[in-house]
């Protein structure tokens, strides 16, 4: 398999499983376009994916200490750093800060990339947490609402667990109550695209791929309990009345 050729989830979750030491596991929830591929991989047979970085991310949240250990145990293991992911001599700015970013040791076709789970409060669409490695700082990624992710967390056969879609579809709705004009990093099919644009583009995705069932039965239970901690007027961040999700 060549960085080329499309993945095929179900393969990488057993290389995943076989290469991510089993003690880790326990700190890490898969989620993204690997997760979504995965949970759908009956009805995408055939096809494969074209994201290359697998997102892992590390709980509970402010888990600084096990992002570190996590991130420490694969190097001395030989998992190497992506050419995007280099240190930096001091913690600030944090804007500056690089994710984590590791390829296996012996392939080069996926790449792993560390998040955290924002804490209670986070009003930025994404926070930088700085993580101190050998060599210098790095950052965790905190997405306000990937603490939706916690709720019907899904565990696969081969021992990891993953996002439920109905989860990451909800976090991915919240985070754009409108088109923002933030652009991808990458242009994608030649041509500069919107990052609302693609993560609503997600969510529609994942509705179609799932059964009539479940998205009646979408399990909103969580995000409820979530609502619940922080009630704030829509009109500050929505441009109306009414109540917006806070992070969990």
């Amino acid at each position: 398999m060549t960085m080329s050729q499309a993945l095929d989830p179900a393969p990488l979750f057993a290389l995943i499983a076989k290469q991510v030491p089993e003690d880790l596991l326990k700190n890490i929830l898969v989620v993204g376009s690997l997760a979504a591929a995965y949970h759908f991989r009956d009805q995408l047979a055939g096809s494969g994916i074209n994201t290359k970085d697998a997102d892992f991310v590390i709980y509970p949240a402010g888990a600084i200490a096990a992002c570190r250990a996590i991130a420490e145990q694969l190097l001395d293991l030989g998992w190497r750093r992506h050419k995007e992911c280099y240190p930096q001599s001091r913690p600030e700015p944090d804007d500056d800060l690089r994710a984590i970013r590791l390829y296996p040791p012996d392939v080069d076709f996926y790449f792993i990339e560390l998040l955290g789970f924002p804490e209670v409060g986070q009003s930025k669409f994404k926070a930088w947490v700085p993580i101190e490695l050998p060599g210098g700082w790095f950052g965790l990624p905190c997405c306000r609402y990937m603490g939706l992710t916690r709720f019907s967390v899904q565990t696969a056969s081969e021992g990891l667990s993953y996002a439920a879609p109905s989860m990451m579809a909800l976090a991915n709705l919240l985070s754009h109550p409108e088109i923002g004009t933030a652009t991808m990093s990458e242009p994608i099919g030649g041509r500069p695209l919107r990052r609302s644009a693609k993560d609503l583009g997600r969510v529609l995705g994942l509705a179609m791929l799932s059964n009539l069932e479940e998205v009646e039965t979408c399990p909103i239970s969580g995000s409820r309990r979530c609502a619940r901690r922080s009630r704030r007027s829509v009109h500050r961040s929505h441009g109306g009345p009414g109540t917006v999700y806070a992070p969990c």
